[in-house]
């Protein structure tokens, strides 16, 4: 999934409905102590959309 939103990063992003998913996928990995790296790949991608999220009020203010 992390390969897959950076490679779709805007149209998956764009969505509210994937972002929320994410968010949703994100609880329940981080309730399961045994998805370690699980948890680290949903940090990633939540990392990812703050990122993309921050960049998109960057450029929305410039214009």
């Amino acid at each position: 999934m992390h390969k897959w939103v950076l490679v779709a990063r805007h149209t998956a992003l764009d969505e509210p409905c994937v972002c929320d998913f994410i968010e949703e996928m994100a609880l329940e990995v981080e309730a399961n102590p045994e998805l370690s790296e699980e948890t680290s790949n949903i940090h990633n991608l939540l990392t990812q959309k703050a990122r993309y999220q921050e960049d998109r009020k960057q450029n929305s203010a410039q214009k």
